[in-house]
């Protein structure tokens, strides 16, 4: 009876009890917040995304420093040099907090890796780093995420969901992320078989349901994911384009942002590394990074919406055994963006020019929301229809969502991409080959569109862009391609819309931004007040590659 009573006792008492405080409490029961740990459970879930940049467009460059050599100020300046403002790397507390305090003034963050760690370990590391930064008056905004896997597997999303819930409860300023691994996968084609998601080889799932799994098991705040669609075979010279895999992953990305709410993060292949299997001849090769390569991926992350951009990887490394290949095969890592000690190779050259043209427009990538996009020409064939056009998203816009009409395409193919920034409006064309230019014919309702705006710094490039032109083409100093009639924008005589004659570089691009023009520079040139009378909006071309 006593014993009874006692138990009694101790129930009656154990809401009451604390275990703050006690070392011997476990600290994985009793510390990670319950905020994925049941997947069926109805708590509302509200994503929460922190911009591991704040105010500026994310350029991620991962592995900054080569495995096994202390990292320098040098190797931070010339990251940053390249147009890189955030640099995710294994963290050694012993070597990266002293160097915190030399590189502070080069505006960059860190994003530590805790692959692999347990949740009492990320929090007594961030912790650790919290107290280490405040003691030596290091900014914390020097810290801007903390990534919890690469690549992860289906069997993992119990150990993934513990240690993603421990970094939000140690660390609620910044966001902790995961890297997802996209697999090829036919489903978008309604007669191909499922491929299954190859990563975990134990669960032959597909990658919906690996994504939703995630999603569930997670609650994640951002999606991130890598695909690298240049590879080279050993049977031959020429490089081959995955444009299937890689626009169906940017389609699946771009749905699942929308879907659930949250940003996606995209990667671009910096590193050549060769895949071989022992005992065999052949390979699969990722080539060196080019300007074109890094630029296709880029770019057409940006405009289905990425709001990060990642390189992998910043700096060589040793070979390595494929993972889950049971010693067959290895990665023979051949070059990236920096050599072992530090020093830049060609491919870094390429990404220092591209870096610059996305952080040329960081507002616009930082701001906008993708609204509709289409896939035109041969590359969108591979995608099982001549037009793959996914609908309009969010409000309706008709005069928006129609103000472009192309036609008589030449070359591979594009892809039209159709955003907004607040009252702002803007088309994204892409080239959708790396190795070959493209052309097409492009006009604007005559209803629409009256004038078209250029930036003084793209003016030269109106010579090979548009070889006929009804409407005067204006910048700040006047125009630059006089028109044969009165140089009043708002003159009835503006009426008509000659077509533009386009030209895109291999992986080049193309971005107008559209306003509208309030009524009351909307009226007839009489002054009748008619709202129809003249344009609707000003178009802008902002850039041109």
């Amino acid at each position: 009876m006593k014993k009874l009573l006692i138990f009694a006792a101790a129930i009656f008492l154990l809401p009451f009890l604390s275990v703050k405080g006690n070392p011997s409490a476990n600290p994985e029961e009793s510390q990670v917040p319950s905020r994925s740990a049941n997947a069926n459970s109805q708590a509302v879930y509200k994503p929460e995304y922190i911009s591991p940049t704040p105010g500026k467009f994310p350029i991620i460059a991962s592995s900054p420093v080569s495995d096994g050599r202390k990292p320098t100020r040098f190797d931070y300046f010339i990251l940053s040099d390249c147009g890189f403002n955030a640099a995710m790397t294994i963290f050694n507390t012993a070597q990266y907090l002293p160097l915190m305090s030399e590189i502070k003034d080069l505006d960059l963050t860190l994003l530590p890796i805790l692959d692999n760690y347990t949740p009492l370990m990320a929090r007594d590391t961030i912790e650790y780093i919290r107290e280490y930064m405040n003691a030596n008056d290091i900014p914390y905004s020097m810290i801007g995420g903390y990534r919890v896997k690469d690549e992860p597997a289906y069997r993992n999303m119990k150990d993934i969901s513990d240690l993603h819930a421990a970094i939000k409860q140690a660390d609620p300023d910044v966001m902790p992320f995961v890297n997802l691994a996209a697999q090829p996968n036919k489903d978008f084609k309604p007669n191909a078989p499922q491929r299954s998601y190859s990563v975990d080889s134990t669960a032959r799932r597909n990658m919906s349901a690996y994504f939703n799994h995630f999603y569930e098991s997670v609650h994640p705040d951002v999606w991130s994911y890598d695909y690298y669609p240049f590879v080279y075979h050993s049977q031959g010279d020429t490089l081959v384009v995955n444009y299937a895999d890689f626009y169906y992953n940017l389609q699946l990305f771009a749905r699942m942002s929308k879907e659930k709410g949250i940003p996606f993060w995209a990667y671009c292949q910096a590193t050549n590394v060769r895949f071989i299997k022992i005992g065999e001849p052949n390979y699969t090769e990722h080539p060196e990074a080019t300007e074109a390569n890094l630029r296709y991926e880029a770019f057409n992350a940006l405009a289905f919406g990425a709001k990060a951009i990642t390189y992998w990887r910043y700096s060589d490394r040793e070979d390595a055994p494929h993972p889950d290949t049971a010693g067959t095969s290895y990665e023979h890592y051949i070059s990236s963006l920096t050599d072992k000690y530090g020093r830049q190779r060609r491919a870094w050259r390429a990404a220092e020019k591209v870096n610059k043209e996305i952080l040329r427009h960081e507002n616009l990538f930082m701001n906008t929301e993708l609204l509709s996009y289409s896939l035109l020409g041969d590359t969108a064939a591979l995608l099982g229809k001549e037009h793959y056009v996914r609908p309009t998203y969010g409000a309706d816009i008709p005069e928006y969502d129609g103000h472009i009409s192309i036609r008589k395409s030449s070359g591979p193919g594009f892809l039209v991409s159709s955003l907004k920034e607040g009252e702002h409006f803007v088309t994204f064309i892409v080239n959708q080959s790396p190795t070959d230019s493209t052309t097409f014919i492009m006009s604007h309702p005559v209803d629409l569109v009256k004038i078209l705006m250029v930036e003084n710094e793209h003016a030269d490039s109106l010579h090979g862009l548009i070889s006929s032109v009804s409407n005067p083409i204006f910048h700040e100093s006047g125009p630059i391609m006089k028109p044969n009639f009165p140089l009043d924008p708002f003159e009835p005589a503006y009426k008509s819309s000659m077509p533009w004659y386009v030209r895109l570089a291999p992986a080049g691009y193309m971005i107008i931004e559209y306003d509208y023009i309030s009524p009351e520079n909307t009226s007839g040139k009489n002054g009748d007040n008619e709202q129809n009378a003249g344009p609707k909006m000003v178009a802008t071309l902002k850039d041109n590659v």
